[in-house]
């Protein structure tokens, strides 16, 4: 019985020799600094700069102390703008890129500018589109619709069915 009570004895407190033959060294660890205070981190001078809002910023409208939030952009309406582009002449581009600033949906024809113009455009206002989280695409030879992040484009493809083959091919009649 003797027996048996030692073991629960030694089960809860167990000898202190099993552990004597470890050395435990202690860890050194670095000096820790006391935490500094909220209002001390507060009133330490920032490295930012306040400065002039970019020229195009200016160009949207965006105020001069921060960003606006619309509460409710349902209710904001959607504005769809057309331009024929000519050439890649820095004015027009930059309204159309004002247009695309303000989230409105850019239909642009490019039948009367040059390939290496429209190249150019294309690639400007795709820039454009992209850094607004907006989309590109063709609707039709030389015409393309820019849309901000906010309108979706639904349907097919211009001239293609929906089995993929374009409406100008001519089916075979076997005559």
């Amino acid at each position: 019985m003797a027996g048996l009570m030692q073991k629960f004895k030694d089960l809860w407190n167990p000898p202190e020799e099993e552990y004597g033959d470890y050395d435990y060294e202690e860890e050194q660890r670095p000096e820790e600094q006391p935490a500094r205070p909220y209002e001390e981190e507060r009133r330490q001078p920032s490295s930012y700069r306040h400065s002039e809002p970019s020229a195009s910023a200016q160009r949207a409208g965006a105020p001069a102390g921060g960003k606006v939030v619309k509460l409710n952009p349902a209710a904001s309406q959607l504005q769809v703008v057309i331009f024929k582009a000519k050439c890649f002449n820095n004015k027009e581009i930059c309204t159309i890129a004002d247009e695309l600033l303000r989230s409105n949906t850019v239909v642009l024809n490019l039948e009367e500018a040059p390939i290496k113009d429209s190249r150019r455009i294309i690639d400007f206002l795709s820039g454009i589109a992209y850094a607004n989280g907006g989309k590109i695409k063709g609707v039709a030879m030389k015409t393309f619709i820019i849309t901000p992040y906010n309108v979706d484009l639904m349907g097919d493809d211009p001239g293609k069915d929906n089995t993929g083959e374009t409406e100008c091919e001519e089916e075979d009649d076997g005559a």
